[in-house]
């Protein structure tokens, strides 16, 4: 296994497949999905594989959103500032909200990848 800087692997699957896993959750921003060195850095790899290997799997943890969810950032807002509010925290707690739908700093667990 050939690891790089900034969190990122590319492993051997046998002698025919490759697995490359830049790890794309802690670099991203609103601007970008991968650093710039961290994305030549995987291409660097992916280049130097063996000629054996025909068939390259990456994994990302960049999840699609849908244009349908396009209110979701609103609704997913609106109940993070309502579990502030007590009666309203006990309200989801009490239903199963908040297990559903909170992670553990309290805040909707897809909030930050609608962003």
């Amino acid at each position: 296994m050939a690891a790089f800087s900034r969190c990122c692997n590319v492993v051997l699957l046998g002698t025919r497949v490759a697995l490359a896993l830049p790890d794309c959750r802690s670099q991203r921003t609103e601007s970008q999905v991968l650093a710039l060195d961290t994305h030549m850095n995987l291409i660097v790899k992916v280049d130097e594989l063996p000629d054996s290997v025909t068939h390259l799997v990456v994994g990302t943890t960049v999840p699609v959103v849908y244009p349908h969810l396009l209110g979701g950032d609103a609704v997913l807002s609106c109940l993070a500032k309502l579990n502030k509010v007590p009666f309203f925290h006990r309200l989801f707690k009490s239903t199963g909200v908040h297990k559903a739908v909170f992670n553990e700093v309290e805040e909707p667990e897809l909030l930050d990848d609608l962003k």
